[in-house]
């Protein structure tokens, strides 16, 4: 629910105060934080954080000629806070038995989608306008909520897993 809330506050400063685009991605990576802290750090796989960032940074380097002032350092810190909350989505997949859960392989899906919505958002303010950007962005960015919002709702509760652990 934090992460959502702290989305809504960067709907609020996106969507309705374009000229405080900054406060709007400082919103929004203080949601990526929330989401990757609640996706775990557990399976680690390095390999795929390399996959991550180096997609990422392929992504920022296209943007970073429009990028001027504050939000060079600003962009550079929310690209890498969404590529943590995309490598912990992804990371998630596959971790027992080889296979997925349907909450797990929403929850991917949801964050691959989060990062088409801001890169069509990021697009759109720092290379050339896009025909009907605001469309595209907000339909990619609630079908990711929707999806992350039913992902996480999978998830065992700590207090669930002590109760499971304490039943002979």
């Amino acid at each position: 629910m934090a992460a959502l809330f702290f989305s809504a506050v960067g709907d609020y400063y996106l969507i309705y105060r374009e000229t405080h685009f900054i406060h709007a991605v400082a919103a929004f990576a203080v949601a990526q934080v929330i989401y990757a802290y609640t996706f775990g750090f557990k399976p680690f796989k390095p390999g795929l954080l390399l996959v991550c960032f180096a997609c990422g940074s392929v992504m920022f380097l296209y943007l970073y000629p429009g990028i001027h002032g504050p939000f060079v350092p600003a962009i550079g810190v929310y690209v890498t806070l969404i590529l943590t909350m995309l490598w912990r989505a992804l990371a998630r997949c596959q971790q027992s038995e080889g296979s997925s859960t349907w909450a797990q392989l929403l929850c991917a899906f949801g964050s691959i989608v989060f990062i088409i919505s801001d890169f069509i958002i990021g697009v759109d303010k720092f290379r050339f306008s896009i025909p009907d950007r605001q469309f595209y962005a907000v339909f990619t960015y609630f079908v990711a909520q929707v999806c992350i919002t039913f992902a996480v709702t999978e998830y065992p509760k700590k207090d669930d897993v002590i109760a499971e652990k304490k039943i002979p």
